[in-house]
């Protein structure tokens, strides 16, 4: 599970930096009530990070033992890994939508 884990916390943290910096340009313009420019930059950030997460899965499933064998070699680890990864890591495009929604309502001090 060490490794699933490093795999998805390399995917999320692209995700992560983009949606935590459009976090303060969502506040300054919710507080000058530039709301078009706060929902075009939502938009910029959570489309961005889903397409970068949907990049990641379709990695994650053409080259499962490649990017496992970065971590381990044991074969019989790296089997269980390959599987547990695939389904796990299934739902990254939605995660997207959930940081950019969090960081969104944070931003404008909901």
């Amino acid at each position: 599970m060490a490794t699933v884990n490093a795999v998805a916390l390399l995917c999320f943290m692209t995700v992560f930096g983009i949606s935590q910096g459009a976090q303060p340009i969502i506040g300054y313009n919710f507080g000058a009530k530039q709301y078009g420019r706060m929902e075009e930059t939502y938009k910029i950030a959570t489309w961005t990070g889903v397409v970068i997460l949907s990049i990641a899965l379709f990695l994650v499933e053409v080259f499962p033992a490649t990017i496992v064998g970065l971590f381990n070699k044991n074969p019989d680890i790296m089997a269980i890994s390959i599987h547990v990864m695939r389904i796990y890591l299934m739902a990254m495009p939605a995660i997207a939508l959930g940081m950019s929604g969090n960081n969104y309502f944070l931003a404008i001090g909901e």
